[in-house]
């Protein structure tokens, strides 16, 4: 969308009208975006409702940037004035909340591998325990209060799976 809007913005300062510049970014567009640009253009030249084209668009594209961009097409069709800036202003929110997902799934992959490390640690660590001290490991896990500690680690660590699953998938 991002880059379909700056190709609208350039078309639009080069002296075309809004749906024009709008039918030849559709035309210069990459699917997915191609199909939902070619579909709102044609519904707006057969009559149809402006804002309920862009309420359409933006309910079939349920995303935030989309229904930003559906809005101020609304407000801009409604009210007039100058696009540009507002199409501007969406091209950059729309690439910077890309940058924005790249960098919390890269925060959140180095979340999860340390997860990962930890409870590689923690087993790799019981089972040389059990290796060096066989009897000992077997008492433990043998008396009540072994048994308890260990299932009540063993629910912390799956607690802790859960809250960092949920973590790593952040809205932005």
């Amino acid at each position: 969308l991002a880059d379909a809007l700056d190709l609208v913005i350039a078309a639009i300062k080069a002296g075309a009208g809004v749906l024009e510049a709008f039918e030849s970014a559709t035309r210069e567009s990459r699917p997915p975006i191609r199909q939902h640009l070619e579909r709102l253009t044609g519904q707006i030249r057969l009559g149809d409702e402006p804002r309920a084209v862009f309420h359409d668009f933006a309910t079939r594209v349920p995303v935030e940037t989309v229904r930003l961009f559906a809005l101020a097409l609304s407000v801009h069709w409604e009210v007039g004035g100058n696009l540009v800036p507002t199409l501007s202003t969406i091209a950059r929110t729309i690439r910077d909340r890309v940058e924005t997902g790249r960098r919390v799934g890269t925060q959140s992959a180095q979340a999860r591998l340390s997860l990962i490390g930890v409870l590689v640690i923690t087993y790799g660590l019981g089972v040389v325990l059990w290796q060096a001290d066989p009897a000992r490991m077997d008492e433990f896990v043998g008396t009540t209060v072994g048994g308890v500690l260990i299932a009540l680690a063993m629910l912390l660590q799956l607690v802790g799976i859960g809250w960092m699953v949920r973590l790593s998938r952040i809205r932005y």
